[in-house]
């Protein structure tokens, strides 16, 4: 994220099995508004997973810079 504060922060959980397949994805936003340049923040999700073995995962995040 660097050295700036940040807002409007959404979170895409993507699933993947062992052949890098995609077995589910959810997106969701973060329960905090402005989150501080350096800081932290616990988060959940819940993934429905219609069939197959989960692998591997990777969270991707999106957000504003603050101004």
């Amino acid at each position: 994220w660097g050295p700036h504060d940040a807002e409007a922060i959404r979170l895409v959980a993507v699933v993947y099995d062992e052949d890098d397949k995609v077995l589910a994805q959810r997106q969701a936003e973060l329960a905090v508004e402005l989150l501080k340049a350096g800081a932290i923040t616990p988060f959940e999700m819940d993934l429905i997973l219609p069939h197959g073995v989960v692998d591997h995962y990777e969270v991707l995040v999106q957000g504003l810079k603050v101004q």
